[in-house]
């Protein structure tokens, strides 16, 4: 079966096949196209259907949720800003065009911030509320809108304010029949239908039926509401509806609390069997006749683009990606050609996710230096390189003095200011070379190869000297600022148990508590021992 493995392989055996036993092939076809085994097939069809409605409607309840847990773990609602979460609100909602409508709900149960809409409203009675004074996300029962008629639901998620504290609950407000037009795209062919229903037979989308039924009742009363209920989830049913008879399937969800429902007129299961019947002689023998030649140009038209494709695939996995997306011929089936399009769309988008995805993953989000994390990848291969070529390495670790003060006097958007303006001195003052990076809080670390340890006092010195004399500016009020920094170089006798890197920046701490310890505002040096 090797020889068996490719697609082209097999396409070619089986338009042999069907070449050479065309008759054979039809009478075993059609023998097992009766009436029970299409019945089949298309109870499989409507299972497997109703499996991907489940999952489709599961995953969007998760994704609001989602959404709010967001939402409630940003800094501004932590915080309790409410200018701040109502420029976040409208924000989300220009960009998530499915949500209406957010609401922030303070501690003492008082609406806060609702854009549009009056606040100061009481909600502390509500389910929603009491379950994110426990700490939970929450998800309401049906609600059905006073004015639209339609079903809504009210989907939250607690709010812990920057002390941890219980900080109140954000929740919006989402019609359910935003699922119908993903219901009618994944209905059970073109004659078939589905749709959702709650809690007391109440119909939440409508998808053009909402004259026809309502509510389970009129169904039941077609004698089809018995046989849904009795179905398993997922199993077949076949009933009748309308005056038609029916092949379905249902399944719950939210706890057995909804049901979704797809059917298929019987009619349109069995349609085309006779036809196809009365026809099949007839195709038999034109097959015997075109399928040879066909079959061939079929296999080319179908299996060059693949080939290449396939190709194009490989070398995505193995890392290699080239901007230009390989030549289609623009006559191959338009099926490959879209294939093709969404094939080299996805890998451009993929390299373009992955570049974004490596840049924030590596940078501090509030200066633009290195991280942490990239310190350590870089800052070790930075060292090690010198080590191999016999030329010195050295750390500095800068610290802002007294930064504890500047956020507690002006507050964290001038500390984060302050922050920022020092990661801009500290990155122009760095050669090319050297890799500037934010190490925690009020520190900063640079890793300067090719610099000894006097080069990198001097470093150390200029930045400090022009960190003291550009002060940070202060709504018009300039605000002076200082730092200490402790300066290493590596050298061979490092700390047991230590990286290189980790060596010379915990020397680098050593001189840097030195630093701050005799008086701030200052460069101290961590000596070198003899031999180094």
């Amino acid at each position: 079966m090797l020889h068996l493995a490719t697609f082209s392989a097999r396409l070619r055996a089986f338009m042999l096949l069907l070449g050479l036993l065309p008759v054979v092939l039809g009478i075993i076809g059609f023998s097992l196209f009766s009436r029970d085994r299409i019945i089949a097939d298309a109870h499989g069809r409507i299972a497997e259907t109703i499996g991907f409605q489940k999952r489709l409607v599961e995953d969007w309840f998760h994704e609001q949720s989602n959404n709010m847990d967001f939402l409630a773990r940003q800094y501004v609602v932590r915080r309790q800003d409410e200018d701040g979460i109502t420029a976040l609100f409208l924000d989300f909602m220009a960009t998530h065009p499915e949500v209406s409508g957010l609401v922030y709900v303070g501690p003492d149960g008082l609406t806060r911030v609702d854009p549009g809409n009056e606040t100061g409203i009481d909600i502390s009675d509500r389910e929603y509320f009491l379950a994110a004074r426990q700490g939970k996300k929450h998800v309401s029962e049906v609600l059905i809108g006073r004015q639209s008629g339609k079903a809504l639901v009210i989907i939250s998620s607690p709010v812990k304010d920057i002390g941890g504290r219980f900080g109140g609950v954000v929740f919006t407000v989402l019609p359910v029949n935003t699922l119908d037009s993903w219901l009618e795209d994944l209905r059970p062919g073109p004659h078939g239908e589905s749709f959702l229903i709650g809690e007391g037979n109440v119909l939440l989308t409508d998808m053009g039926r909402q004259s026809e039924l309502s509510r389970l009742d009129r169904i039941a009363g077609e004698a089809l509401g018995a046989m849904v209920r009795a179905a398993e989830n997922g199993k077949p049913y076949t009933g009748i509806r309308g005056g038609k008879t029916v092949v379905g399937a249902t399944t719950t969800l939210k706890d057995g609390n909804w049901r979704i429902i797809s059917e298929m007129p019987l009619e349109a299961v069995l349609s085309g069997v006779v036809g196809y019947t009365r026809l099949f002689a007839l195709a038999c023998l034109a097959a015997l006749l075109i399928v040879a030649p066909a079959g061939w140009l079929l296999v080319r038209t179908m299996v060059r683009p693949l080939h290449m494709l396939s190709g194009y695939a490989r070398d995505v996995r193995e890392g290699w990606v080239d901007d230009a997306c390989p030549y289609l011929d623009r006559g191959a089936p338009k099926e490959i050609i879209d294939l093709h399009g969404a094939f080299c769309s996805m890998v451009h988008r993929l390299e373009e996710n992955t570049e974004t995805l490596r840049r924030v993953a590596v940078t501090d989000q509030l200066t633009g230096l290195a991280n942490r994390r990239r310190l350590e990848e870089e800052g070790i291969r930075l060292v090690d390189a010198c080590i191999r070529a016999g030329t010195p390495c050295a750390a500095l670790l800068i610290d802002i003095d007294h930064f504890k003060q500047v956020n507690d006097t002006y507050g964290h958007a001038m500390g984060d200011h302050a922050l920022e303006h020092v990661a801009r001195i500290i990155e122009g003052c760095c050669r090319g070379s050297d890799l500037p990076a934010r190490y925690g809080g009020e520190e900063f670390a640079v890793i300067a190869p090719n610099a000894d340890a006097a080069q990198a006092r001097t470093l150390a010195e200029r930045i400090r000297r022009t960190v003291e004399q550009s002060p940070v500016d202060n709504d018009g009020m300039p605000l002076e600022l200082t730092v200490s920094v402790g300066v290493a170089q590596y050298s061979k006798a490092h700390g047991r148990g230590l990286s290189r890197l980790e060596d010379v920046l915990g020397k680098a701490d050593s001189a840097l508590y030195n630093a701050k310890e005799s008086g701030r505002n200052r460069v101290c040096l961590f000596p070198q021992p003899d031999g180094a």
